[in-house]
């Protein structure tokens, strides 16, 4: 599992959502489930979360968008099951989460 933290300062509105971009040949599923840290309030029932590669770079492109009922501004902290890089990577080379 990796663990996230974002704060959306304000509501994302239907259709809209955060996208966040890591280093490559990290695997995650398809429709991935985002778990709440304990004392963390869930994202909405309604929104759902993507993954796919970036084909051209390999890194890993995971979309939670928001549906219907939007998605609070709320300090957010969640978990999703994730399969690390096959090899070692030196942490010079380590990379970055990105998020938009």
């Amino acid at each position: 599992e990796i663990t996230f933290s974002v704060r959306s300062i304000t509501t994302i509105p239907e259709g809209g959502g955060l996208v966040i971009i890591g280093p490559p040949n990290f695997l995650f599923q398809t429709y991935c489930q985002p778990k709440p840290a304990t004392n963390y309030p869930e994202l909405p029932y309604d929104s759902t979360c993507l993954y796919s590669p970036i084909t051209a770079t390999g890194e890993p492109k995971i979309e939670i968008i928001a549906g219907p009922s939007g998605i609070p501004s709320e300090n957010y902290q969640f978990s999703l099951a994730a399969v690390n890089p096959p090899q070692v990577v030196p942490l010079s080379e380590a990379g970055q989460w990105t998020f938009l």
